[in-house]
């Protein structure tokens, strides 16, 4: 059975409060690879307030700062290529 994912909502990982949800599929194979909620409007507002009010900080963060997190980013998916 695949992984149903969780929301990652102001910094945390939270399990959906609906049952209804969509399969990811492996686009090379076809299996399904893990599930998404459909989230609730709540869950959804939640997201976008938490991002409304991290915004600003994110925006005052230098260029090259804001760099460095992407460059770290894809040091780890390269970390994790084949799991990936």
């Amino acid at each position: 059975m695949a992984d149903v994912l969780k929301n990652y909502i102001n910094g945390k990982w939270t399990t959906s409060g609906t049952f209804q949800q969509l399969d990811v599929h492996n686009p090379a194979t076809g299996q399904v690879i893990a599930k998404v909620p459909l989230s609730t409007q709540a869950e959804v507002g939640e997201a976008v307030r938490a991002a409304r009010e991290a915004f600003p900080a994110w925006r005052q963060t230098p260029p090259m700062e804001r760099a460095g997190y992407l460059l770290k980013l894809a040091a780890l998916m390269r970390a994790r290529w084949e799991e990936l």
